[in-house]
C-alpha cells in the first residue's frame, strides 16, 4: 500500500487565515501530534506533491515528509 500526498501541510502560512475562523479550524489539525513511525510502518511507499507557490503551504513541510516518512517529493 502506498500513500500519497497533494499540497500537504502541517505548518500554514499566514496568508490562509483570512479570518479568526480559519484560526480556529485550522488550530487543532496543526497542534494534533502525528505518530510518523506508525504511518511509516503502515505503508511501503509515500509520495508528496507540493508547490513552490502555494500561498498557503510552506514549501518546507515538504523537508518533514521527506526526513519523517522517506517520502518521495515532487515540488511543481
Amino acid at each position: 500500500m502506498g500513500l500519497l500526498f497533494v499540497a500537504p501541510w502541517l505548518h500554514l502560512k499566514e496568508a490562509a487565515y483570512e479570518s479568526d475562523e480559519d484560526r480556529r479550524i485550522a488550530k487543532p489539525w496543526i497542534e494534533r501530534p502525528i505518530d510518523f513511525g506508525k504511518i511509516k510502518s503502515k505503508v511501503k511507499e509515500t509520495r508528496v506533491i507540493i508547490a513552490t507557490e502555494d500561498p498557503y503551504v510552506p514549501i518546507e513541510d515538504s523537508k518533514i515528509f521527506e526526513e519523517k516518512l522517506a517520502a518521495l517529493v515532487n515540488i511543481i
